[in-house]
């Protein structure tokens, strides 16, 4: 068997070096998922705080996992929650800030 007729190593075959065939690394689910204290929150101060341009319908103040503050020119507060099922966005209206504003 001449040098050119050999077996293809596994950058020329596309195949992961390190990783041998039928095998996978491990990673726990804790490392995909993140955690939710390492994730920028929005607090009563910045709930407090948040205004819209006039220039703009609405502006949105996002939390973590979907959950937004949006906030109207005309300073009304209401909280929603960005779902996804079947492959399509939707939105759940949870109420208004503070709670038992109207």
């Amino acid at each position: 068997m001449s040098a050119n007729s050999q077996s293809k190593t596994g950058e020329q075959t596309g195949e992961q070096t390190g990783v041998k065939s039928g095998e996978r690394d491990f990673v726990p689910r804790s490392a995909l998922v993140p955690r939710l204290e390492a994730l920028p929150m929005l607090t009563d101060k910045h709930c407090t705080n948040a205004t819209c341009p006039a220039d703009k319908k609405r502006t949105r103040f996002t939390d973590v996992l979907g959950l937004y503050l949006e906030v109207s020119p005309a300073e009304s507060k209401r909280w929603f929650w960005k779902t996804y099922a079947d492959g399509k966005e939707g939105r759940m209206a949870l109420g208004s800030y503070p709670v038992g504003a109207a």
